[in-house]
């Protein structure tokens, strides 16, 4: 940069990465390509590359979910599993003494929408005749299984 205020150069105490942010806005880890402007402020405040990803990451959703109808014994909870593997979701899955399933999911918003939505048909053998959901704790990026009984 000839005749300008050369590139600020520090270490996220975040990730440990050295970054640079330029006076135009530019910010960049010494390891990685640009990941494009910054919006530049009063005191040109920059993000390092791993806070940017954090802010444009899509918003978790947790959602407790409890399903009705012939859902024991049809493969259910197996099918719940690949289900929201695929979907990338956390959570769990479980039969109720009941005779419902349980399921915690828990992800990007629209993933667990698709996800909710088809819980609402089922694998092939089974038979919903209802869905309930509420607000669920989100369990934070533990991946998704099949738990015991409850």
């Amino acid at each position: 940069m000839t005749g300008g205020p050369s590139p600020a150069t520090q270490v996220c105490a975040d990730c440990g990465q050295l970054w640079v942010c330029d006076p135009a806005g530019d910010c960049w880890c010494m390891q990685l390509p640009p990941v494009g402007p910054a919006a530049p402020v009063a005191g040109m405040v920059c993000l390092c590359p791993c806070k940017l990803d954090a802010l444009t990451r899509p918003a978790r959703k947790c959602v407790s979910v409890r399903v009705e109808g012939r859902v024991q014994g049809v493969g259910f909870r197996a099918w719940v599993v690949r289900e929201a593997v695929a979907r990338g979701l956390d959570g769990w899955v479980r039969n109720q003494g009941d005779g419902r399933v349980e399921a915690l999911l828990a992800g990007p918003g629209a993933a667990v929408d698709a996800m909710l939505a088809r819980c609402g048909r089922g694998p092939r053998l089974a038979l919903v005749s209802g869905v309930t959901t509420s607000q669920g704790d989100d369990p934070g990026p533990v991946g998704f299984r099949q738990q015991a009984d409850a």
